[in-house]
């Protein structure tokens, strides 16, 4: 008999909760990365060295084995490789991702020039080596944003306020012979992150309020500090956030496993800025998802590809009464890592449900250019409701990082 088994896309902080999942299922684990130090291998039965994005050198590997192990499932959380989950799953005949929903989904530029005509896309086109800088201004007017049409973590996504940058961003675009870049019209207004879990086209969804405060600080690029999950907002807007992700879920014909949403509220309309088959980074479907609503999504999804009954509400879900909040440690200086001091008070030990390091003493810090690049990452959680914030705010202070 076949033994089962699992295949999980990347090997970092945010994939080890997969793992884990995984080991306590008894599932052998296909675990891949290009960083044989990644601390996911450390648990992976078998260690593919590659590239997430490189599908074809991740199938031969697999097919060596396809004898002797099942593969029920892919993971992929907070690393967005849409292709590759796609043609394992063809290979395996896991039917993960349709041909349909891989043809809007594969990039961004895909994405939107699929999604343009419902109205939810703000306005955008491809930079090209013949972009003219006043043609761009004319049209989309200052600050504007420009994204590559694949990746994520805000990798190359910036704002650009002046004339002079863009024409220093187009300069710069030119070298990065193997990416495509959007430009895309800036939107005021506030910013939601909507991780989703389909069992059988219902879903469960989660709502997180983006944290962009004293976020100019890293400009032109775009660093995010978290964010608040149940956030304070109308009822009404949690309402349209939900018929808006149930109507976009039908337009990709999602029916099971995870959708990740980003998404812009502003005067009284939705706009979508990604749209991913993944759960998304900072642990909100393995620890945050549990805690509010007493399902852990990347929980539930093993339990789905294991063919196990998932207790899943006959209604959308009620959120508990209680606050849980993510907040990104930065250092204010650049320079040697020499200590780093956790100073978190007995009183407050209890609201942290967790803390991960992406830098240690010795490492190298620099202000940070992606979301991959921020030193450290906390999730806080209070009984009362609206309360996260503030105490993350407070909690993330105390994490001190000494620089020489």
């Amino acid at each position: 008999m076949k033994k089962k088994s699992v295949v999980i896309l990347g090997a970092g902080p945010e994939q080890i909760d997969s793992y884990k999942i995984a080991k306590k299922n008894f599932l052998h684990i296909f675990g891949v990365d290009k960083n044989i130090n990644s601390e996911g291998l450390n648990l992976a039965d078998t260690k593919i060295i590659s590239s997430i994005y490189d599908y074809r050198k991740i199938l031969k590997i697999i097919s060596l084995s396809i004898n002797k192990y099942k593969i029920l499932g892919i993971v992929s959380v907070g690393v967005d490789c849409p292709k590759t989950v796609y043609e394992i799953s063809k290979y395996l005949k896991l039917d993960i991702i349709k041909t349909k929903t891989i043809k809007i989904i594969e990039n961004k530029e895909k994405l939107y020039n699929a999604l343009e005509p419902n109205g939810i896309i703000p306005k955008f086109e491809i930079l090209s080596n013949k972009s003219k800088v006043n043609n761009i201004v004319d049209k989309f007017n200052l600050p504007l944003i420009v994204k590559p049409h694949i990746g994520r973590g805000s990798r190359d996504v910036m704002i650009i306020k002046r004339i002079n940058d863009l024409k220093k961003f187009i300069k710069f675009q030119k070298k990065k012979t193997m990416k495509k870049f959007i430009i895309q019209k800036y939107i005021k207004g506030k910013q939601f992150s909507v991780e989703n879990f389909f069992y059988k086209k219902k879903f469960l969804c989660l709502i997180s309020l983006r944290n962009y405060r004293n976020s100019r600080k890293y400009h032109p690029n775009i660093i995010e500090n978290g964010g608040d999950l149940n956030p304070n907002i109308p009822s009404v807007l949690k309402k349209k956030i939900y018929e808006f992700t149930k109507t976009l879920s039908e337009d990709l014909e999602i029916e099971n496993g995870p959708l990740k949403l980003d998404l812009i509220y502003s005067k009284g309309k939705i706009f979508l800025i990604e749209a991913a088959v993944r759960f998304g980074g900072g642990f909100v479907a393995s620890k945050c998802s549990k805690s509010l609503t007493g399902i852990n999504f990347l929980n539930a999804y093993f339990d789905y590809f294991l063919k196990r009954k998932i207790l899943f509400p006959k209604k959308n879900l009620k959120m508990k009464s209680i606050s849980i909040s993510t907040r990104a440690i930065v250092p204010k200086k650049n320079g040697i890592i020499k200590n780093i001091k956790n100073n978190i008070s007995s009183k407050y030990k209890k609201n942290l449900i967790h803390i991960s390091y992406n830098k240690f003493i010795g490492d190298k810090i620099e202000r940070p250019t992606s979301h991959a690049e921020r030193a450290a990452f906390i999730i806080v959680q209070s009984s009362k409701k609206f309360v996260a914030p503030n105490l993350a705010d407070k909690i993330s202070k105390k994490i001190i990082f000494e620089i020489y």
